[in-house]
């Protein structure tokens, strides 16, 4: 109880607007609506993928994109400054250029993917690197002053860290079918699913289990 009161003393001051996480979640399920739809669509195929472009593809990234990513992006923006006692940006427009680039990031990739249309998919891809680097920089200006909760401000560091693997090795999988040379495409899958899911996401995951569990008792 004492942990918990330590960083919720004075959090309702570091909240942002209940529309800007509200807006992120609420994309999220839009996303989960459309992956279903894309999935659905593509179950013929389902039998025989063997991987490449193609709809499969892209309602995997819809699930851990629009999703995933997305979820996190908005969870994190909200529950970070009230863990770490920091005061939130100034102003919407940073929350919402990054909302507004990684929706339309998402909805390019896995429009690219699903239409085998390389150009349009490294399109996507470059929109949400932007988005991605801007959140990291709320983020970074968030951790870069922590009060408090030095555990969680570890795993976001880290997060942080898989995040730029992330973001590197999805541009050179993104270029590669567009013909940009990058990494060599075994090298760059494994970093990506590597940093995606045991990365950003499971580092993200178990640092919020810091803040949320004291919260909650």
């Amino acid at each position: 109880m004492a942990i918990a009161s330590t960083f919720l003393g004075g959090a309702k001051g570091r909240l942002l607007a209940a529309s800007i996480p509200f807006r992120f979640f609420g994309t999220a399920l839009l996303f989960h609506a459309l992956a279903w739809a894309t999935l659905l669509w593509a179950a013929p195929a389902l039998p025989d993928f063997r991987g490449g472009l193609g709809p499969l593809l892209a309602a995997v990234h819809l699930l851990t994109l629009g999703v995933l990513v997305m979820t996190a992006i908005g969870a994190s923006l909200q529950l970070l400054p009230v863990a770490t006692r920091q005061a939130v940006a100034p102003g919407r427009w940073p929350y919402d250029a990054v909302w507004g680039l990684f929706s339309a990031g998402v909805l390019a990739l896995t429009g690219g993917m699903a239409l085998v249309m390389p150009a349009l998919l490294l399109a996507g891809a470059l929109l949400l690197a932007l988005a991605l680097l801007g959140y990291l920089l709320l983020l970074a200006r968030n951790l870069h002053g922590a009060k408090g909760m030095g555990v969680v401000v570890v795993h976001g560091w880290a997060a942080a860290l898989s995040l730029l693997v992330l973001l590197g090795s999805g541009l050179s999988l993104a270029g590669a079918y567009a013909g940009v040379s990058g990494l060599p495409r075994p090298g760059a899958l494994g970093l990506h699913v590597t940093s995606a899911a045991y990365g950003f996401m499971g580092l993200l995951v178990m640092g919020f289990g810091y803040i949320l569990v004291p919260m909650f008792a």
